[in-house]
């Protein structure tokens, strides 16, 4: 499925012998997908992103949940432990991803298309990926919560392992969490009052960012005291909440180590505190669009009805 692509991909596909459905502009990945799915004749469709590679036994193991399973509405597996890209926050961040569906529920709530298969015939009937999403986001979670509400069942199987060869830098690591994940993300959830306690939504995830946002609170008013009169009881505060958070991520932190990864736990501390504070700031600005657009919308509902009782009138 080519979506208007501008380079050679396309002769790749060809070479290797792809039957290829081409739009000719650029519509995102959920439109894309949703146009790959409908072309396809198998009984499993399986979504990858782009910057990933299968394993040797990737698509064997997905067949054999499939195989073992009748009921099994949809699979999504992990990314490995061993990601390719260099540099202290690609490691960080595809590691962070790796252990969270390391660790998350088996029984998913949702579903990722980075590595994730449907059956076609509930992909069809539950209408596919949502296309108001033009850039990719939040369109395969929104789906995974829509089929898990259908009644759909959805297995994340931490076996099923894909390399992730995405190169991340902090400011693209800020820009997605913000942009391309916390805000669509918030507005999902109070469109459908919906937050499970799941993959980067757990309990210990939420109570990590309120944390975050207290220990940036009590820098800023030890930054406003008197420069040399330090208030011990606020830095002592400070080092609390540091380590509560540090306590509540130490199995992340440990899973690093244990990957013999002993510098990036160290360095991830800080790194996690961006995290954190990003997905704070997402879900702020998520509330504030998701209820000004509320808002609009009820002016215009108003308005309409005070328009059509005048025409009454007249």
């Amino acid at each position: 499925m080519d979506d208007g692509s501008t380079d050679d991909a396309l002769w790749y596909a060809v070479e290797f012998g792809a039957r290829i459905v081409h739009v000719a502009s650029r519509r995102g990945p959920a439109h894309g997908r949703n146009t790959g799915v409908m072309a396809a004749t198998g009984d499993v469709v399986l979504s990858l992103d782009a910057d990933v590679c299968v394993g040797a036994d990737t698509i064997s193991k997905i067949r054999q949940r499939f195989e073992d399973d009748p009921e099994l509405g949809a699979v999504f597996g992990s990314y490995d432990s061993e990601p390719s890209a260099p540099g202290l926050v690609s490691r960080f961040r595809n590691l962070l991803h790796c252990y969270v569906h390391q660790t998350s529920n088996r029984r998913a709530s949702t579903f990722w298309a980075g590595c994730g298969a449907i059956r076609r015939r509930v992909f069809l009937e539950s209408g596919g990926f949502d296309v108001a999403y033009s850039t990719p986001c939040v369109e395969d979670l929104e789906l995974g919560m829509r089929l898990t509400r259908e009644g759909v069942r959805i297995a994340l199987d931490p076996s099923i392992q894909v390399k992730h060869l995405k190169r991340w830098t902090l400011w693209k690591m800020i820009k997605t969490d913000i942009w391309q994940r916390g805000v669509p993300w918030t507005r999902l959830i109070l469109e459908t009052h919906r937050m499970p306690n799941d993959l980067n939504l757990r309990l210990g995830a939420r109570a990590s960012v309120i944390l975050t946002a207290l220990l940036c609170l009590q820098m800023a008013l030890l930054a406003a005291g008197r420069p040399h009169a330090p208030a011990w009881g606020q830095i002592l505060a400070l080092l609390a909440v540091l380590a509560s958070v540090v306590m509540l991520n130490l199995p992340f932190y440990r899973f690093l180590a244990a990957r013999r990864q002993f510098r990036l736990a160290v360095i991830s501390v800080p790194l996690h505190l961006i995290h954190f504070l990003c997905c704070g700031t997402a879900f702020v600005l998520g509330a504030i669009i998701h209820y000004w657009n509320h808002l609009g919308a009820s002016l215009g509902r108003i308005k309409l009805r005070g328009l059509d009782s005048r025409k009454s009138e007249d």
